[in-house]
């Protein structure tokens, strides 16, 4: 990766750090495989488009991805997901860090040479991954809840109302507790 713009190769990270809960001093993953810090491609895209002020209001995924000539964004919450607050701020994140990509002046063709700044592009080739806490984020008690919580289980669709994003933003959207992360996406590493 060394052909790469600066703040991409300042970016590069591991899983692990990614996924570092700072209030609750612990890791979602112990996962080593390198990835871009993309809260830190946030920080270069607020300061090189607009001073550091502007960083107080962007928001970011965790980690990006670069497997198999694909991105695939992560986003780990190690806190409740259902409440509207931590929904708010998720998809934020999401619409920010889509914006921050597609900038031509991030420069993310640089790190796959395929990537196209577009909706189109995204919606046919980035795929997003939340991960959460299941001790955390435990089926409601309400029964309509409960079962359609069930319902999307049992049909794979991604939980806390991000299956929205996927065919709009995304081309997948996953949610995966901790255990399903390291099943269904590190396994595969």
């Amino acid at each position: 990766m060394n052909n790469i713009p600066k703040h991409f190769q300042v970016a590069l990270s591991t899983l692990k750090e990614t996924s570092y809960d700072e209030d609750n001093k612990t890791y979602m993953t112990q996962c080593e495989a390198e990835v871009i810090d993309f809260d830190m491609i946030k920080d270069w895209y607020a300061e090189t488009v607009g001073g550091l002020d502007r960083n107080l209001s962007l928001k970011s995924n965790d980690a990006l991805s670069c497997k198999d000539g694909q991105f695939t964004f992560i986003e780990f919450k190690n806190g409740d997901v259902h409440h509207s607050k931590p929904k708010k701020d998720i998809k934020q994140k999401i619409y920010d860090s889509f914006v921050i990509l597609c900038d031509p002046l991030t420069e993310a063709d640089k790190v796959l040479s395929n990537f196209q700044g577009n909706a189109s592009y995204f919606r046919n080739n980035v795929d997003y991954i939340l991960v959460y806490n299941e001790s955390k984020n435990l089926p409601s008690k309400n029964n309509k809840e409960c079962i359609l919580e069930k319902l999307n289980d049992k049909a794979k669709n991604p939980r806390f109302g991000l299956a929205y994003f996927k065919g709009y933003l995304f081309r997948n959207v996953y949610t995966y507790s901790e255990r399903e992360f390291e099943e269904r996406f590190v396994s595969s590493l």
